[in-house]
């Protein structure tokens, strides 16, 4: 089925990002918007860079919360990153992954798209958290994903998922997006620096923007501000608008990302969060209290706490969920890992899977067409449980 000689193509659809590339490369070769351009007068797809070249179409998403709604979209996103690699898919095995609260109704199409539309010769799905682990050669985690729409977590021990722990929120990128666009709203309308193009276009733009904003900008408190009307000091930071007007970032550097610990306390407009809504270090805590564990099983998922995830590229992140661990949890030694190079931690899921579709070994987690014809649905479900 796969050998030293065979590579497969590892396709990871984020929310916000699509990256793909082959399983013996280190990186991914593509990195793009999970959105696309389209005209009202033609049926073209435009991925890419490319969408900026096209300020009157419209953009489009394919995934709401990491999970495919756009099948038409997705065709041609696959289509997209075949032809960008030069592989012909009939060729090659096809590895993609998945959130875990992706339903059995979508792997059962994605298994079709993949063996049905695309003819590879073989076809697998893998978890993204436990892509995540294996990745950073452990076998036991508990895996904390702050990514653009979801923020999850999710203990993995011995190999195995605790699903009865895996627990995720919104309270991710997207929802800093929000506050920072609040924040720079207080200056100027940020869609106003972007005058031509469609709604949907200037919408993508100000997404770039505020990308920009957060990458740049934003820090993590060591400590706990509940209250955003809490005293502290912090140095000035100076952002360029698209404009070359100059904004002076004082306390939003770290009141902005609180949001994430703090959801309730950080309001915006015409948004109310329900009262059960939990901040980062209570999703954490919430997850281990699902699981019934003797004590070395919750020692070893605490000895391996990793972070990872786009969001998790904000300075000072590490460093807070430890604090906050150590002091909700006291008794058990906190030891997080988060990579020192920020790319990694905003690409884990795909080298992960890259590094398990390069295994001998796995070689069973694969369905062919001639498994899928013969077993249908139920062969999905059982190999992708």
């Amino acid at each position: 089925m796969t050998s030293p000689e065979i590579t497969s193509v590892v396709i990871e659809n984020g929310t916000s990002k699509t990256r793909a590339g082959h399983s013996n490369e280190q990186l991914p070769s593509l990195i793009f918007p999970s959105t696309y351009s389209k005209s009202n007068t033609d049926d073209q797809f435009i991925f890419g860079d490319a969408i900026l070249q096209n300020p009157d179409n419209e953009v489009f998403t394919i995934l709401n919360d990491g999970v495919v709604y756009n099948w038409e979209a997705l065709e041609k996103n696959w289509e997209y990153i075949f032809d960008s690699l030069k592989v012909d898919s009939s060729d090659s095995p096809l590895v993609i992954t998945e959130e875990l609260w992706n339903n059995k109704k979508n792997r059962l199409k994605l298994t079709e798209l993949a063996l049905e539309k695309f003819n590879v010769p073989v076809f697998s799905i893998i978890k993204a958290p436990i892509a995540v682990t294996y990745g950073l050669g452990r076998s036991s985690s508990l895996v904390v994903d702050i990514g653009s729409a979801t923020t999850s977590v999710t203990p993995i021990l011995d190999g195995t998922i605790l699903y009865k722990g895996a627990v995720h929120s919104k309270f991710a990128g997207d929802f800093l997006n929000l506050h920072a666009l609040a924040y720079l709203n207080n200056t100027k309308p940020v869609e106003s620096y972007f005058p031509a193009g469609t709604d949907s276009f200037k919408r993508f733009k100000t997404q770039a923007l505020l990308h920009n904003f957060k990458s740049t900008m934003l820090s993590i408190s060591q400590f706990p501000i509940v209250d955003s009307n809490t005293t502290f000091e912090i140095t000035n930071k100076t952002y360029e608008l698209p404009d070359r007007q100059l904004l002076t970032v004082s306390r939003e550097q770290v009141l902005i990302p609180e949001a994430l610990f703090h959801p309730l306390s950080y309001t915006l407009p015409g948004i109310e969060l329900p009262k059960e809504s939990l901040g980062l270090t209570e999703l954490i805590l919430s997850s281990l209290k699902k699981i019934d564990l003797p004590r070395p099983s919750y020692e070893q998922l605490l000895n391996n706490l990793v972070i990872t995830g786009a969001c998790s590229s904000i300075p000072g992140i590490e460093q807070r969920v430890t604090n906050d661990m150590k002091r909700l949890t006291p008794g058990f030694n906190i030891n997080t890992f988060i990579s020192t190079n920020s790319f990694d931690r905003s690409n884990a899921v795909w080298l992960g899977a890259g590094v398990l579709a390069s295994l001998n070994n796995f070689d069973n987690q694969y369905i062919s067409k001639a498994d899928f014809e013969e077993g249908g649905e139920d062969a999905v479900n059982q190999k992708f449980k």
